[in-house]
């Protein structure tokens, strides 16, 4: 069971089952062989964990953290402080790890044991590992181990006592030595363990009734809403741990940190929530100075209760436009989240232009470009060409981008572009247009990258395309540009706006780069959300019936690949592509051909190799039992194979 936990008591019970091997088998031969009756067993157990864990790719980016579920990279980083600062104490709950260098001592001295018998040895070396853990306790080195805090260590005792128990249970029944010797040390371990267990983790009651009358007030009609959230401090145990007993409404994040299945968003979330400036604060005073936003709805001791008045619900059609990002994602987002843009749905894309098809971006209503590249320039330039042409929407911003100071092919507004810098402010001149009006250029923050200047893709008038028009300009330089070409519209940006906007938090010019963006996609005020009916008769499954023209369905949980959506009619059904849209969540496309009234409905099922893993994990099981009972492991084959060539034979007689 070990091997399906943590990764460090897994860590410390391959250690403890490898020594004995070492210590109790003769010969390499013979080592060999146990190792491998006892390892290959156990991970084939587990095969239905690892299997998927494994190809999964479990390192992810939150936010601006990164976690990783690989313990030698944890252990060995040097980016990482290995060791914690340790409060001065004795942990008493250690004690019991002495006892087998006491027996081997105790018996040694009465001739009981031998010194090269190996349960003697095993005892011995499970008895030094236990000193060295007290120890750790008690050396005054003023650090611990990051994972392996002393306080916790009795979770780790029963690893080593249920394996010095069956050792002494098993010479015992071979009479190895003396039945009454090795069960007294098993009733003393025992004994000794219970007795220490209140002492290092002594029974608390945390009744759920201090906060459940506020709760309740709170959810007064709600408490089985499913399309919207509770949320409640990362490290409020006391609510979050019985909250979902009692109500069916979901938790923004349960202070559970393992259970994370990898989107930043839920970092975001807790960042602008609960942070200010980088610290946890009291977000009592926060809300409560915002009521335009927040309702307190009830107060109870020190407990408040907030109903955030602008929530939209976990599933949603919509008629907004969806953008399609091709590059790097992420700060394009949180730009544009920073003026509170809600018109357009931004979804992921990949990185080279050229990886996508025609088909594939004639599905939204616009492309943006940032962080981009390809894998042919021509090809990805011809392929946009073509897609803007047939009506489709485009922002371009080459101040980061391999197009940063060379020739740009059409649609592109400009023909080429400069990578140069205007020096540390900006002197900027706009003219009006959709996207400049209502903006204010002074309330740019200063054009400098830590103490340099602000590199930008600047371009020339002479430059700018006959069917396009510069918008706004440094020095005379034109640094935006925009126009209709064919069917479509584009608009061209050398500012590198979006990685300004997140190192500065400017909301002027997050508002700057909305309307870019909104006006190559067509956005606009009203239609965006249409109703729809939705139903979740469990969490692995969500329908949402459309009776209306929309353009795609939001589902805001976290983007995972078990998960499958099909558009279903009584007339049949048809798969749908799942995108990750916003901070990494999911979203669907309805085809334009499609036929209404119709239903989406989104379904959690298995991957392969979850299949692949349960089916390794119960083929090892029926091993063992046949082992166990005495049936031979390839008996099942033959019968099948007997079987089968019987039938056979009897097909041929026929």
């Amino acid at each position: 069971m070990t091997l399906l936990s943590q990764l460090l008591p897994a860590a410390i019970a391959s250690f403890a089952a490898a020594l004995i091997i070492l210590l109790y088998a003769r010969g390499v031969r013979q080592k060999l062989g146990a190792g491998f009756k006892v390892f290959a067993p156990a991970i084939l157990l587990s095969a239905y964990f690892y299997l998927p864990f494994l190809t999964t790719r479990p390192e992810e980016q939150y936010g601006l953290v990164s976690y990783t579920s690989q313990i030698w990279e944890y252990i060995l980083s040097p980016q990482r402080n290995m060791f914690l600062p340790l409060a001065r104490r004795i942990d008493v709950s250690l004690s019991p790890l002495i006892l087998p260098i006491i027996a081997v001592l105790l018996l040694k001295r009465r001739g009981e044991f031998k010194m090269d018998e190996p349960a003697t040895r095993v005892a011995l070396a499970l008895g030094v590992v236990s000193v060295l853990l007290f120890a750790y306790t008690v050396v005054p080195t003023g650090r611990h181990l990051s994972g392996f805090e002393p306080s916790n260590s009795l979770h780790f005792l029963a690893i080593f006592l249920a394996i010095i128990c069956g050792l002494l249970l098993g010479e015992a029944a071979l009479g190895a030595a003396r039945p009454r010797i090795a069960l007294s040390l098993i009733a003393l371990i025992v004994v000794l363990s219970l007795a220490y267990f209140p002492v290092s983790y002594p029974f608390r009651c945390y009744p759920a009734s201090e906060d459940s009358e506020e709760i309740r007030r709170l959810l007064e009609g709600d408490a089985d809403e499913v399309m919207f959230r509770f949320g409640m401090p990362l490290d409020d145990r006391r609510m979050s741990q019985w909250f979902n007993y009692r109500y069916a409404v979901p938790q923004t994040r349960h202070w559970y940190y393992q259970g994370v299945l990898g989107e930043s968003w839920l970092y975001w979330l807790f960042h602008v929530t609960w942070r200010s400036d980088g610290a946890v604060i009291d977000a009592r005073e926060k809300f409560l100075a915002d009521p335009e936003h927040f309702e307190h709805a009830v107060q109870g001791g020190d407990l408040h209760g907030f109903i955030y008045r602008d929530a939209s619900p976990i599933v949603s059609a919509s008629n907004r436009p969806a953008v399609l990002i091709i590059g790097t994602t992420d700060n394009i987002f949180r730009a544009l989240a920073i003026s509170d843009s809600s018109r357009v749905i931004s979804v992921w894309g990949r990185e080279h232009v050229d990886d996508h098809s025609l088909e594939e971006l004639a599905r939204f209503d616009a492309v943006a470009l940032y962080g981009y590249s390809y894998h042919d320039k021509a090809e990805a330039w011809s392929l946009l060409e073509a897609y803007v042409e047939s009506g489709g929407g485009l922002f371009v911003e080459t101040g980061f981008s391999p197009d940063s100071g060379s020739p740009t092919p059409a649609p592109c507004p400009v023909e080429g572009t400069t990578w140069t810098d205007f020096g540390a402010e900006w002197d900027l001149a706009s003219a009006g247009s959709p996207v400049t009006d209502g903006v204010n250029l002074s309330s740019f923050s200063p054009a400098l990258f830590g103490d340099h200047p602000w590199g930008v893709s600047a371009s020339r008038d002479e430059s700018v395309r006959p069917w396009a028009r510069p918008v706004l300009w440094i020095e005379g330089r034109p640094l935006v540009a925009m126009g209709e070409y064919g069917e479509g519209r584009v608009v061209w940006s050398g500012l590198n706006l979006p990685y300004h906007v997140v190192s500065y938090r400017n909301g002027v010019e997050s508002a700057f780069l909305s309307k870019m963006v909104e006006w190559a996609a067509g956005a606009s005020e009203t239609g965006m959300d249409p109703g729809c009916g939705v139903s979740r008769p469990h969490p692995e499954k969500v329908t949402v019936a459309l009776g209306e023209r929309v353009g795609g369905v939001l589902f805001k949980e976290s983007y995972f690949k078990n998960w499958r959506a099909r558009l279903v009619r009584a007339d049949g059904e048809r798969d749908l592509d799942i995108y990750r849209a916003g901070p990494g969540l999911m979203y669907v496309r309805i085809p334009e051909e499609a036929e209404l009234p119709a239903e989406v409905v989104f379904e959690y099922g298995w991957t392969g190799a979850e299949i692949a893993g349960y089916a390794v994990s119960l083929a090892t099981l029926s091993a063992l039992a046949m082992y166990a009972v005495g049936l031979p492991l390839d008996r099942p084959a033959r019968i099948l194979l007997s079987k089968l060539l019987h039938r056979d034979e009897g097909s041929a007689e026929g």
